[in-house]
């Protein structure tokens, strides 16, 4: 399961050498599996005791004329990086090259796209803004404030040049090749921790190397262990939550963003502290969480995360760089995982042939001499009271189906408006439980975990995403027993939930 937080320091790769010569001690030196391609070129970065020590380019598009064909990008000890190329236009001699200079042994040599040549290219050149030192053209090129016009004119002639197309983001060259050693060294940890690469790793891999120039922030995810209570509030009204919160009773509701007091615990959802003072949570599990000035991080219940979770959590994370890349940050984008997470439900919903076999809700409730609903069948009905105007918005009664002890059993819910008529279109509407809340776990008492997993986290995740008409779809209120369409002018009565409507943007 995934971790909360990674920090991966990246100290200066201090090198044995400081020239170009052969390094006497290449042990710890590797070619890296994490091998990837940008716009015409092919990128393998090598390893110095882990840790990425330079990236080796090989043009993937063909070659006009002269054209360079392999460079070198190497950071040296002060966390610079030096470039440099071959005019020698065949890549496997070029490979050799950097097979000699680094003492890569020949272990590595199955690892690079192309076997390296038993005769290495002679001493590489440095690289300048895409011609080699040597050109008679190359203090023009310098002179230049933008010379990627002349430099690819010169490529498309079939000059001895190569326009790198990571010189055309609009950050610094040292920002991307510094964010690649990132995603090669945080994936590999990863991969390491994981025991192998996942679907997870690879997007976070592909993620990062796709906007290397972005310095991305996103949310500190934190784990509430069952429920996550604010002890120390810091400024008064200065704590904002929104999600799945606890009740006096321990009974979880959804919570629309509003200030959260202290003594109040949330069970996944977000939280922000717009104060100027620190704030301080306690997880079910007694850890203490610290929630500073102005941060905004994300709450998740980890025994909840079933599929769906794992999916999307994976596809919706990305990473904050720390001060001169000095660590990385894995984290979670929540708008992107509330909508991945709704469609991914929905994508796993069984056929809404169980819903036959519920009870169908009576078309109205009578009432008593105080005006109090009266349950029309208690062998059939329970819980008949005050309808909740977070999960059912409007209704003023609901009621839910008995429970006949079956494991993990169906569950229909009918919520009705002030007169006693069945609300049939709508959010207003009970939502029928494909398992039931039966039992009385800790922390919700009349919330079984599988029923948070089933039908209150795809609730409170589609309704973030603004998709609620997808979880409509697959939990829509009874109707029917012909009881008419209520109420008679909601838009649910001539068109529908859909499946299209669980399709995330």
């Amino acid at each position: 399961m995934m971790h909360r937080q990674y920090v991966i320091a990246f100290a200066a790769v201090f090198l044995t050498v400081l020239g170009m010569g052969s390094v006497a001690h290449a042990d710890e030196r590797d070619v890296s599996s994490l091998q990837f391609s940008t716009d015409g070129w092919m990128w393998v970065p090598t390893t110095l005791n882990g840790k990425v020590e330079s990236f080796v380019g090989l043009r993937t598009d063909p070659a006009a004329g002269e054209n360079i064909t392999t460079v070198w990008y190497r950071q040296t000890p002060e966390a610079t990086w030096e470039s440099w190329a071959w005019g020698e236009q065949d890549q496997s001699k070029g490979i050799a090259s950097v097979k000699s200079v680094l003492g890569l042994p020949d272990s590595t040599d199955s690892k690079w796209p192309l076997a390296p040549s038993t005769q290495p290219a002679e001493e590489p050149e440095r690289l300048t803004e895409g011609v080699l030192e040597s050109d008679p053209i190359a203090p023009v090129v310098e002179s230049l404030e933008d010379p990627s016009a002349l430099v690819a004119s010169l490529e498309s002639a079939g000059w001895r040049a190569a326009w790198i197309d990571i010189w055309e983001y609009e950050c610094e060259d040292i920002v991307v090749l510094g964010t690649w050693v990132m995603a090669v060294d945080g994936t590999q940890f990863l991969i390491n921790e994981n025991g192998a690469s996942t679907p997870g790793t690879d997007a976070i891999f592909a993620n990062t190397l796709a906007d290397p120039c972005q310095v991305k922030t996103c949310n500190r995810i934190i784990d509430s262990g069952g429920a996550l209570t604010l002890i120390a509030e810091g400024d008064p009204g200065s704590v904002i939550a929104m999600g799945v919160m606890l009740d006096a009773a321990g009974d979880a509701y959804l919570f629309d963003e509003g200030a959260m007091s202290a003594g109040q615990a949330l069970v996944q959802g977000t939280i922000e502290n717009t104060g100027t003072i620190p704030v301080v949570f306690m997880s079910h599990d007694g850890e203490l969480q610290t929630v500073d000035s102005g941060e905004e991080v994300v709450v998740v219940y980890e025994p909840t995360a079933l599929l769906c979770h794992t999916l999307c959590a994976t596809s919706c994370t990305s990473i904050t760089y720390g001060d001169e890349f000095g660590e990385i940050e894995i984290c979670l984008d929540p708008d992107c995982y509330a909508s991945c997470y709704c469609s991914c439900w929905a994508d796993h919903q069984p056929d809404p042939g169980w819903l036959d076999d519920l009870p169908d809700c009576p078309c109205e409730l009578q009432f008593d001499n105080d005006g109090d609903p009266i349950n029309p069948d208690p062998d059939v009905w329970r819980n008949l009271g005050s309808g909740s105007q977070t999960y059912h918005p409007g209704s003023a009664w609901c009621m839910r189906s008995v429970c006949t002890g079956v494991e993990n059993e169906p569950g229909q819910q009918c919520c009705y408006d002030a007169d006693g008529q069945l609300i049939t279109a709508g959010e207003g509407g009970g939502t029928p439980d494909i398992v039931a809340p039966c039992g009385g776990w800790w922390p919700f008492h009349n919330l079984d975990p599988q029923h948070v997993q089933e039908d209150v986290d795809s609730y409170t995740q589609c309704k973030k995403a603004g998709m609620l008409d997808c979880y409509l779809f697959h939990r829509p209120p009874d109707g029917r027993a012909e009881c008419g369409c209520n109420p008679p002018d909601h838009p649910h009565c001539t068109d529908p939930p859909s499946a299209d409507d669980c399709e995330s943007e």
